[in-house]
């Protein structure tokens, strides 16, 4: 049996109404949920075609916006390109104006602007005697000057204290050379320091002394308690053969501080290259020193009555002669050296009877750094009869000999007690034989005191067997 509902007009009317409020839930639900008012043409067909529009617009601005960002990092990554570049560029400038500006001749006027009142720039000798009497403090020497012959009276060079006499290059790395020029017949020095504080810098010298009697010099330094500074000098000498003591730089009772770049060469009897008298000279760590000696006697390093010679760690001493009787470094009468840690001292010698190194009647001398000595079928170091001397070689000394038949060679006593030779343990020695060099260490302290009154000598046939706990060992760069 079926049964039929029956909607009167007001259930009607009441369904419509709940039906609508449904319609209107939903909408507002969708409204809700996507955040529009309008979400459709029947909505508002006006608003929702204005709106759509709108979105598409935002859409377009977004895209827009996005590949404005993408711009401005492409921009940002160019210009950081470009300020690298300019970076690179600012240096090359700086670059290239350092480079000219050391081929750059400083004129007068730059040197004197920089020198004020205290200072004098001198083109001629007469400029130069004019400054040196004024007590100008630093006298620069603008090219080449030629002293002339110097025999006449008041022609040498008389530092007064505190004096400075420098070249161009003592302003800066400039190209320009400056330099002295000399000659004489009789005994005259060049340059005398017989003053407190002075300084020899950045010159050149080139002294010809042609005395058949008497001693000279190129530059001395002369005086008790004188304290002098030599820097970045190149010193070219020529003496006679006279027989007397000539050399490029002497030092008789006062200090001398080497620093730079040092070249000298001498020709000539008796031409030393640096002679130390009861003197002393200290090398900086900065220093090159290079001696080259000609003639008989012509002597690289000499040291005499209680002088003394200190290298520091870094510097450099290169010393070649060829002369009969041409030592290369010589240490005599109580006087003493320390080659020190760090630093090098090589020796070549090409003369009959040109030895490397020798101490004769008190003298001493440390290695504590490296030493290279070659010489030609002659002593690398000696100890002579004349004794009393000593020779320590420290745990940090490398020493490598190209010496002929007599590398280390240690004399008897001859009246003024032993001569000893100390190699401490970590110490290591080369001996080249035929052009081929064995390197060994020490394991144990070497001691020989030679009192036995024979001569003790160390070569390359004899060095395993001759010192105590000595064993082969790897090549040691020098």
């Amino acid at each position: 049996m079926s049964n039929s509902i029956t909607l009167n007009a007001s259930m009607r009317s009441n369904l419509l109404s709940l039906k609508n409020i449904a319609t209107q839930m939903d909408k507002t639900q969708l409204i809700l949920a996507t955040g529009k008012k309008v979400n459709s043409a029947i909505d508002n067909a006006s608003s929702y075609y204005q709106a759509r529009s709108l979105t598409c617009r935002a859409a377009d601005l977004t895209a827009l916006l996005d590949s404005m960002g993408q711009g401005i990092q492409t921009i940002e990554a160019a210009t950081q390109g470009i300020e690298h570049a300019t970076s690179i560029l600012e240096q090359m400038t700086s670059i290239a104006e350092q480079a000219a500006m050391s081929d750059k001749v400083l004129s007068k006027e730059d040197i004197i602007k920089q020198l004020g009142e205290n200072g004098a720039v001198v083109t001629t000798a007469q400029e130069l005697y004019d400054a040196i009497q004024s007590g100008k403090e630093t006298i620069c020497v603008y090219g080449n000057i030629d002293l002339g012959n110097i025999d006449d009276a008041g022609k040498e060079i008389n530092l007064a204290a505190n004096q400075k006499l420098v070249g161009v290059g003592y302003f800066g790395d400039n190209k320009t050379e400056s330099s002295l020029t000399a000659t004489a017949t009789t005994a005259k020095n060049m340059i005398n320091i017989t003053q407190d504080g002075c300084m020899i810098s950045d010159l050149n010298f080139n002294y010809t002394n042609e005395a058949a009697t008497g001693s000279a010099y190129a530059i001395i330094v002369s005086g008790a308690d004188i304290k002098a500074d030599i820097s970045n000098i190149d010193i070219d000498v020529k003496f006679s053969d006279s027989g007397y003591i000539n050399a490029a730089i002497f030092i008789s009772d006062g200090k001398i501080n080497i620093s730079g770049n040092i070249d000298v060469a001498t020709s000539g009897t008796r031409g030393y290259g640096i002679y130390l008298a009861a003197s002393k000279a200290d090398i900086s760590s900065n220093a090159k020193i290079n001696i080259t000696t000609l003639g008989t006697r012509g002597y690289g390093i000499y040291l005499y009555d209680g002088g003394r010679l200190d290298t520091s760690s870094g510097s450099t001493i290169n010393i070649a002669t060829s002369g009969e009787n041409g030592f290369g470094f010589y240490v005599y009468s109580n006087s003493y050296s320390n080659i020190a840690a760090g630093s090098q001292l090589n020796i070549k010698t090409t003369g009959y009877k040109g030895y490397g190194i020798c101490l004769e009647t008190l003298a001493s001398c440390d290695i504590a750094g490296n030493v290279k000595v070659s010489t030609k079928d002659q002593y690398g170091i000696l100890l002579p009869s004349t004794s009393g001397n000593r020779l320590d070689i420290l745990a940090t000394g490398r020493v490598y000999f190209d010496a002929g038949s007599y590398p280390i060679f240690n004399n008897y006593n001859g009246g003024h007690g032993n001569n000893i030779l100390n190699i401490a343990a970590g110490a290591k020695l080369a001996f080249e034989k035929d052009g081929v060099a064995k390197w060994y260490q020490l394991g144990e302290d070497y001691k020989d005191e030679n009192d036995s009154g024979k001569t003790h000598t160390i070569t390359a046939d004899n060095v395993a067997t001759t010192i105590q706990g000595i064993g082969e060992t790897s090549a040691w760069t020098l």
